[in-house]
């Protein structure tokens, strides 16, 4: 009986999951999504003692919040960053999309990587003068151009991803397990939310923005 002692705590959190009336067709996982959710913990937040006054309400404060760690977490890429060949997480994560997912159009890469188009190619025009990645013409379109790994980029970043790896953690180093899920949920979520916004929003100015997406 001891094996069914989990499964009978879950049935309460099935039931009020029923209760809110979730899409038709969801998942385990949209379940296990929901539970963590509702287990968020805030618990001593207040005893944080803060590295910096935060300035206006609670929403600039999260603003400022994770501003602030990207500034810290740059630092840390830059010292990495200083005596490789090359010099900025973007091109890195170029690299690692062409080692996982192999060879693809230019702007395929620049989409995969959230980036304005116009950055995107002057990363790849970088990589390209290293000689860590190599183009050519796509058979099957005859306007876009293929790009590929080279021996030299692949070399490169499997050298990359173990140190890269380390700075991961050293990142997420003073949270428990699981405060890493529930970081990794809430920054998904949000992520599910900018993320359209982002591709389709382009020729849009951003008070028509706050208007669509806050009323406002």
């Amino acid at each position: 009986m001891m094996k069914y002692d989990q499964l009978i705590r879950l049935l309460p959190y099935l039931a009020a999951f029923e209760e809110e009336g979730p899409k038709a067709d969801w998942t385990a996982k949209d379940f296990a999504y929901w539970i963590l959710e509702q287990d968020i913990e805030v618990d001593n937040v207040t005893e944080l003692e803060p590295a910096m006054p935060l300035q206006g309400d609670l929403a600039a404060q999260i603003t400022q919040l994770v501003t602030l760690n990207y500034k810290y977490l740059r630092f840390y890429l830059k010292k990495k960053f200083k005596d490789e060949p090359i010099s900025t997480i973007d091109e890195f994560g170029f690299l690692a999309s062409l080692l996982v997912d192999g060879t693809m159009q230019k702007k395929q890469l620049i989409d995969k990587n959230t980036m304005e188009f116009s950055s995107g190619m002057e990363i790849i025009r970088r990589l390209k003068r290293g000689q860590f990645i190599s183009s050519r013409p796509d058979p099957s379109d005859g306007r876009a151009k293929l790009v590929s790994l080279t021996q030299k980029g692949e070399a490169l970043i499997m050298q990359l991803l173990p140190q890269m790896g380390q700075l991961g953690q050293l990142a997420i180093a003073p949270l428990s397990p699981k405060e890493q899920q529930q970081l990794h949920y809430l920054l998904q979520k949000l992520n599910v939310y900018h993320n359209p916004i982002f591709y389709q929003a382009h020729q849009e100015d951003m008070q028509a923005i706050l208007a669509e997406k806050l009323g406002e």
